[in-house]
């Protein structure tokens, strides 16, 4: 019982929801001050800004219905997912439309599954590279592999570090992505590894799944 209230009080930050949600960060900023925050789904803190984990289920619900409904019926299907955070159907206008909610609940807590892997590969040692993140059990950096993956992606990386794994480098490149950086990228994460053509940097897609059309009905 303990590992679930931790896990569902975790918040997150707009990093970490975009990552894993694959939705661009300022498309989560203004979800968060103009409909997460009023909802009591989102802080806006002075020094950092976060999500809670029903905030990312009703980020993938304002995904899917921003450009279906008006803003106030938006704001009513999410009102009405967190009164109903036990069921996959919701009923909205009084009783005209009914929503299925039970895809986006079922990618948001696949998501949240993916960056505990992501978080469990990267670890810190102080005897390791002073410090640096990287790859489990490995003297590998953790962004100097979310780099390469995404200027060149994960086959170059995975030929360039037979040991790590797809499933490994893919993870990796989301942990990069939930905690970019901060500061300008070290000059080793710009070079190209051994034998890569340079060209355009590419967008790693990681295999999460794709996004399938809401389901929704006229209520009976």
């Amino acid at each position: 019982m303990t590992g679930f209230r931790k896990h569902a009080e975790r918040r997150y930050t707009v990093a970490e929801a975009a990552a894993i949600l694959e939705q661009p960060q300022k498309r989560i900023s203004n979800a968060l001050e103009r409909e997460l925050r009023p909802l009591g789904l989102g802080s806006l803190d002075r020094d950092e800004r976060t999500i809670s984990s029903r905030g990312l289920v009703a980020l993938e619900l304002l995904r899917d219905f921003a450009s279906w409904f008006t803003p106030q019926f938006r704001k009513a299907v999410i009102m009405e997912a967190l009164r109903a955070s036990s069921i996959d159907t919701i009923s909205v206008q009084k009783g005209r439309v009914m929503v299925s909610i039970a895809e986006q609940r079922q990618r948001v807590n696949k998501a949240k599954d993916r960056l505990r892997e992501a978080e469990a590969l990267v670890v810190r040692d102080p005897e390791i590279l002073g410090g640096e993140p990287c790859v489990k059990g490995t003297r590998i950096p953790a962004y100097l592999v979310g780099a390469l993956a995404r200027k060149h992606g994960i086959a170059e990386v995975h030929t360039t570090y037979p040991s790590l794994s797809r499933q490994m480098i893919e993870l990796v490149a989301l942990y990069v992505e939930a905690n970019p950086r901060k500061g300008r990228p070290r000059q080793a994460e710009l070079s190209a590894p051994k034998g890569a053509k340079r060209g355009k940097a590419k967008k790693v897609r990681l295999d999460r799944g794709s996004h399938p059309t809401p389901s929704i009905r006229a209520a009976d």
